[in-house]
């Protein structure tokens, strides 16, 4: 039986992707805004920084290069104890400081200030000159740009984490979005097999010491036929309609999910009291009355169910023998309903062990013809013999074909059984060239035209 596929895909699971790319971009986007903020607010701290410590250095040297040239000027022409004028001078155009004077009293502004002395070591005035910050200065004709550029890039990741927080939103609803459509059947909108799965793990866990949970398995018949006559599309519009009758027949507390292509499962957990036989014959029922589309549809339908605790206490174990049951409905014909019984899983254990064992066995050579006389109903005179296939296994003893040739034929060994059978029934007839001999064709050889 084909199952469906579960999987994020078609259009929620296009939307999903599309706003989980929209959710990463904004995310990125945000991140590198703030990133460049403080990019800026670091770079631009850093470097008055560093423009004070440059301006500091600046001054530094300035105060050497004053003593330096007062030195050098004074040696040249200071010999005696008056200052002479033309070492101010001379001092004040090679210094080349802004504001750069000489005073014989102390500066009382924020001036800079270097005492001069004699050569007697007395201090006879000052050269004072204006304290500059050229860098600091500049630096804070950038800080308005600088600022203006963080406040611009905090607006723009702002507006960047607004939008993220948006797409979260909508990444949040389309993931739910995407989930359901990951746990439903695309056609149906019921619970896919997945989720009908999922819901009966939890349905068991959450099961009270009084209650039973029912698992049943409907499946239609001759869906082929209503393929073959509307169509694919036809098809669907009975699935469709088959669902919508399942919801409203079923009772509450009912989940009814489609898990195959012609395949529905019914799970209902509630006290022993309620008959779960009656519930599923009354689904079968249900999609057994005709339905309107452009013509009349009619279609059957069987089914077979398993119960916990009574039959199973694990997912696998009442899927599995719920499945058993199905096939027992399927060999009972439409309309049967079928619950799980201790004889259904050996008769399967049987046929497993005979799809195990009848290759090998007609490998072999452990099959045999035997000969039943053929007799003309006047004067009981012997006129052929009819070749009969026995199979005797050498633990199980005597196996009738009534029980392997079903199995042969859906393993598709019938092509091998009758080639075997042809043969030997030839060979043996050389025996009695006077009789004919009769070989049983399966229908499948039958209708087989090679």
């Amino acid at each position: 039986m084909k199952r469906h596929k579960d999987a994020r895909q078609g259009p929620a699971g296009s939307q999903f992707s599309r706003v989980r790319r929209k959710f990463s971009a904004s995310r990125l986007i945000v991140g590198l805004a703030v990133a460049a903020m403080a990019a800026t607010l670091i770079c631009a701290g850093f470097g008055y920084s560093l423009a004070n410590r440059s301006d500091e250095r600046l001054w530094r040297e300035q105060r050497v290069a004053l003593r330096n040239t007062v030195s050098e000027f004074r040696t040249l022409f200071g010999a005696d104890n008056k200052l002479d004028p033309r070492f101010v001078r001379v001092v004040e155009q090679s210094a080349r400081l802004q504001g750069l004077r000489f005073e014989t009293e102390p500066a009382q502004s924020a001036r800079e200030m270097q005492p001069v002395v004699d050569g007697q070591g007395r201090i006879v005035g000052f050269f004072t000159w204006d304290k500059t910050w050229p860098m600091t200065v500049a630096m804070g004709r950038l800080m308005p740009f600088i600022v203006a550029a963080a406040f611009a890039l905090a607006g723009f990741a702002g507006i960047s984490l607004w939008q993220l927080r948006r797409a979260a939103r909508d990444l949040a609803a389309s993931e739910d979005l995407a989930q359901r459509a990951a746990d439903a059947d695309k056609l149906t909108g019921l619970p896919n097999h997945a989720k009908i799965l999922e819901l009966l793990d939890l349905y068991l866990a959450e099961r009270g010491g009084d209650e039973v949970t029912t698992f049943a398995v409907i499946e239609l018949d001759g869906i082929e036929d209503v393929t073959a006559n509307l169509g694919v599309l036809g098809s669907d519009e009975l699935m469709i309609a088959v669902a919508d009758r399942l919801r409203q027949t079923l009772p509450a507390g009912a989940i009814c999910g489609r898990i195959g292509s012609d395949e529905f499962a019914v799970l209902l957990t509630a006290d022993g009291s309620i008959d779960a036989e009656a519930m599923i014959v009354s689904a079968v029922e249900t999609i057994a009355r005709p339905h309107w589309f452009d013509t009349v549809v009619r279609v059957s339908a069987h089914a077979g169910f398993a119960q916990a605790p009574g039959h199973a206490t694990t997912r696998g174990e009442l899927t599995r023998r719920a499945e058993l049951a199905l096939r027992a409905a399927a060999k009972k014909g439409p309309g049967a309903v079928v619950g799980f019984e201790p004889g259904i899983d050996t008769v399967s254990s049987d046929q497993k062990f005979i799809q195990r064992e009848l290759p090998r066995a007609l490998s072999a050579g452990e099959l045999d013809l035997h000969f039943q006389p053929i007799v003309a109903a006047h004067g009981g005179r012997i006129v052929g013999v009819e070749a009969l296939l026995r199979w005797t296994h050498a633990t199980r003893g005597a196996i009738g074909p009534a029980v392997f040739i079903p199995i042969a034929e859906q393993m598709g060994l019938m092509d091998s059984l009758g080639a075997f059978v042809l043969r030997r029934a030839l060979r043996e007839a050389k025996r009695w060239p006077e009789l004919y001999v009769a070989v049983n064709l399966s229908p499948l050889q039958v209708r087989d035209r090679r």
